[in-house]
């Protein structure tokens, strides 16, 4: 009987410990290792760059029709514009942050939440989106006011408030980027909150007051459904295992309200973009009553004025 003979031991434990080393500098893709918390799906992707083209659509179109009329930038009109372009245009940046993410998962690499180290570029649209959308939540309140009728002053104050939190979110995303977001979100439910409260205290019955509180609603059950989320619907939900390679993590059995093909955050999205067309709607029919108010105003005018002139010493 011929004996098999192996590398000596001390061969052997180098082998294993070489290959325990390999293992332990693979990717650890049990669980996705920092992406918890992020939304890396589709559905979440393309509603942001619905809200993006909504936004630009709607803001074109009103600018396009009424910049002729703006004697200053606090203008029911101006303040649509610049309010549904930077709401567009923050969830578009949003949009690409996610889809920068979704790109490093599939290619098995890791998220980095450090400036400059590893996959981090999908930290600089990200930041954009943090810093335009507390303005266009602040924007968004100034239409509103402008609506209602209400005093330049607190359309002023809205929009000081809105940069202070634009700046607070600038700060987080370079300090720790997990914490952004959140402050913004309070501050958009806010506005929301708050818009809808102006635009109930009109008291006039009109399809156009209507439909602006109507998209105000939408953007608050929006929040809603973005804020009550359970953690299982955010990747949140992880296990931690111990091995002698490390520590792997792997997603915890739990139970979502919300399909993962079209997750609260895809949901969320969807009500953006409705309430950005409602108010669009409401907006457009609000100036172009006014437009036809301020005709025949005209027309009255000019008729007094041809009367006035036909008259000779008090006779016509």
């Amino acid at each position: 009987v011929r004996k098999r003979v192996g590398p000596p031991a001390s061969k052997r434990v180098l082998c294993i410990r070489a290959r325990a080393g390999a293992m332990a500098a693979l990717p650890r893709r049990l669980y996705e290792e920092g992406f918890a918390g992020w939304d890396i799906s589709y559905a979440g992707i393309l509603t942001d760059c619905m809200i993006l083209v909504v936004g630009l659509l709607c803001a074109g179109l009103v600018y396009r029709s009424y910049k002729d009329t703006w004697s200053s930038i606090e203008v029911l009109s101006a303040s649509f514009v610049m309010f549904a372009a930077l709401e567009g245009v923050g969830y578009g940046c949003g949009g690409a942050a996610h889809y920068m993410l979704a790109g490093y998962h599939q290619d098995g690499g890791v998220m980095s939440k450090e400036w400059g180290v590893g996959n981090w570029q999908w930290m600089m649209p990200w930041t954009v989106a943090m810093v335009l959308t507390p303005i266009a939540a602040a924007l968004g309140f100034s239409t509103a006011l402008t609506y209602g009728g209400v005093g330049v002053n607190c359309s002023r104050i809205s929009k000081a408030i809105g940069v202070v939190v634009s700046i607070w979110e600038l700060v987080m995303c370079i300090v720790s980027v997990d914490k952004s977001g959140t402050v913004a979100t309070f501050w958009a439910l806010l506005t929301s909150t708050l818009s809808m409260c102006v635009i109930f205290r009109n008291r006039a019955e009109s399809l156009s007051l209507c439909l602006q509180a109507t998209g105000y609603v939408s953007r608050i059950v929006g929040y809603g459904v973005l804020m009550t989320a359970p953690p299982s619907c955010k990747g949140m939900d992880v296990v931690a295992i111990e091995t002698q390679t490390g520590t792997f993590f792997r997603k915890a059995e739990s139970s979502c309200l919300y399909p993962k093909e079209f997750n609260q955050n895809a949901i969320f999205h969807v009500f953006i973009a409705l309430s950005l067309v409602l108010i669009f709607i409401s907006i457009d029919m609000k100036l172009t009553k006014d437009r036809e108010a301020a005709y025949a105003s005209m027309l009255t005018r000019s008729y007094q004025n041809a009367g006035s002139n036909t008259r000779c010493c008090g006779i016509v």
